[in-house]
């Protein structure tokens, strides 16, 4: 399999599984420009550590982030109308932390709801960071 391949697999499939949760999402993103729809997410692969591996293999440590626009205007609630959107998330995740067999490990590092500024704009949402370890 190709670099390209490997490394944007693991972000392909969670895309795709961020889009079959029943009714949660308007629009997933996956590292492209985009119009915002409430809700969505948007799916940013970052900086990429490479490390040789014990095995004489490559290991990359993507630095990822699943960016949340949720609401327009501040929620009154937001463990109704918040958290609940990024958990169905983050519970894909914890289930399969390998996504599909696309990586060695995925791992959540960081969970954060809060104001995200997007293209000067404020957004109610959040964001989960996580790494994702790929062996070439």
């Amino acid at each position: 399999m190709s670099f390209e391949n490997l490394y944007k697999a693991p972000f392909l499939k969670l895309k795709e599984k961020i889009i079959d949760i029943p009714d949660a999402f308007e629009q997933v993103v996956l590292a492209e420009q985009f119009q915002v729809a409430f809700p969505m997410v948007t799916i940013n692969p970052d900086e990429c550590p490479i490390n040789q591996n014990i095995m004489d293999s490559l290991q990359l440590s993507i630095n990822c982030r699943i960016s949340f626009l949720i609401k327009q205007y501040e929620p009154k609630d937001w463990f109704k109308e918040i958290v609940p959107l990024m958990s169905k998330v983050m519970d894909i995740i914890i289930a399969d932390r390998t996504i599909d067999s696309t990586c060695h490990d995925c791992t959540p590092t960081a969970f954060n709801v809060g104001i995200m500024e997007v293209k000067d704009q404020t957004y109610y949402g959040g964001y989960i960071d996580l790494l994702v370890e790929v062996h070439v």
